[in-house]
């Protein structure tokens, strides 16, 4: 078979080379710092919207010298997001003319000084910008990263390193929120700081991990230079550049790139090629729906909400939501962890019957699980007193169901249903998609769910 004669072709160098290691260390670390930066701001925020100004033995001071409001909550929650969506659309331009290496060595920097600056930050206006920079490296790297990890791995190990981009993503939010909850428990001030600050030790890491690596070969070839393209390809698969396997790889490479030089320089418009093209525009109709309903599903308002959701539906809100170091709300910052571990076991789930049972049928199972999850969770809040336990059960449901399918599936469809003349564009749009609705829903869901709240407490503190 030929699966048999792959190691043959490729020889063993190139699985042991150390630019594949090292390409899966940055793999790993661009996720882990994704899903940290995203991660954080659900136990920082519980401590953030404290007014800075405290009576004498205080403690906790938050960002400004008044309480934030709910539209002030949303807007720096919102603002990383918003940062991500202008940045993600560009991104594909800006990788094509600089080069995917120096791109991602613009993000991990734009990344580091938005740790920094959020660390530092010291009022509403600042904490905005900071959040949109970091946003912005984010957008980028969410964009750039995967097309570097596939253009630079041998295709035996594509699936892998991307799978484990993801499933890093997820780790990055269990070790934000396992970090809230450190500092909650310690009962740190100011720790929102150094929540929030920690993010640049990715940062420094990712950027120096891509910079001991070469460029992308696909692009080299792409610019016109051959030499440079074999020559790193031949790094990157540890074996000799006279290498017949490599060489016929090599070829393999020249031809996309070929194809896709004559389709953008072809005289078709966009309305042409991504409408008129009945299989093009049903394929991009399919991701960007996808990715809309990823985002209207919910799973980021649990990943930056989930604590001011279980403080909001407890009782005592109103000491809980002015006192910062109770019981309970060390409890709530704690849950987190459940929300982003849980999500990892879906994930995990999902990588055995992906390519068993198909794309389809994985996403129908998922979405029921999360109707089903979110239904039930919707009469337990509408319940007089909900036990946490009872919601912490169906937020497990949710996000174990969500990570079954309706995390994965999307982007691996994005990968694989467009033609390769206009994949990378097509790809862009959905995710641009993804950035958009997941703006919409962060920006709206404080205001939504504080007015629809069953919550009496909350309500009447809503109104002094």
């Amino acid at each position: 078979m030929a699966g048999d004669l792959l190691p043959l072709q490729c020889s063993g160098k190139a699985a042991m080379s150390t630019q594949l290691i090292l390409l899966s260390c940055n793999a790993a670390v661009d996720g882990f710092m994704y899903g940290y930066d995203t991660g954080s701001m659900g136990g920082a925020l519980l401590q953030l919207k404290r007014p800075r100004t405290l009576e004498v033995g205080g403690t906790c001071p938050g960002l400004d010298e008044k309480s934030l409001s709910v539209a002030d909550q949303q807007s720096i929650v919102a603002a990383v997001v918003f940062g991500g969506l202008v940045t993600s659309t560009m991104a594909g331009w800006l990788s094509g003319m600089l080069g995917r290496r120096k791109t991602i060595l613009i993000a991990s920097v734009l990344l580091a000084v938005g740790s920094a600056l959020m660390g530092c930050a010291t009022d509403i206006h600042s904490m905005v910008v900071a959040r949109f920079v970091t946003g912005a490296g984010i957008g980028i790297t969410s964009c750039t990263v995967p097309m570097y990890i596939c253009e630079c791995a041998p295709s035996s190990y594509r699936g892998r390193l991307c799978f484990l981009n993801d499933l890093m993503i997820v780790f990055g939010q269990v070790f934000a929120a396992l970090t809230s909850t450190f500092f909650f428990h310690m009962e740190v001030d100011d720790s929102w700081r150094y929540i929030l600050g920690l993010g640049i030790l990715p940062s420094i890491v990712m950027f120096l991990g891509f910079f001991l690596q070469p460029e992308s070969p696909r692009w080299l070839l792409s610019c016109g230079h051959q030499d440079d393209g074999k020559s790193v390809l031949a790094l990157l698969r540890g074996s000799n550049p006279d290498d017949p396997a490599l060489e016929s790889e090599f070829n393999d490479i020249m031809d996309g790139v070929t194809a896709e030089c004559k389709a953008a320089m072809s005289a078709r418009s966009c309305f042409q090629t991504f409408w008129l093209d009945l299989h093009v525009r049903r394929a991009l109709l399919l991701g960007c729906g996808l990715q809309i309903l990823q985002q209207w599903a919910g799973i980021n308002t649990i990943m930056y909400y989930g604590a001011t959701i279980m403080q909001q539906s407890g009782t005592l809100y109103d000491v809980r939501s002015t006192t910062c170091f109770t019981a309970e709300n060390k409890r709530d910052v704690a849950s987190t962890i459940m929300f982003a571990g849980s999500q990892i076991v879906g994930v995990l789930f999902s990588w055995f019957p992906v390519d068993r049972i198909g794309r389809r049928s994985l996403i129908l199972t998922s979405l029921a699980g999360v109707v089903l999850s979110l239904a039930t969770l919707g009469c337990v809040f509408s319940l007089p007193n909900p036990g946490t336990h009872l919601i912490l059960t169906c937020f497990v449901m949710y996000t174990v169901s969500f990570g079954f399918g309706l995390s994965p599936v999307p982007w691996t469809v994005n990968a694989e249903i467009y033609p390769l003349s206009v994949r990378g564009t097509c790809v862009s749009l959905a995710t641009s998609m993804h950035w958009l609705m997941n703006f919409v829903v962060t920006e709206t869901f404080l205001s939504w769910s504080s007015s629809l709240s069953t919550n009496s407490e909350e309500r009447a503190l809503k109104v002094r």
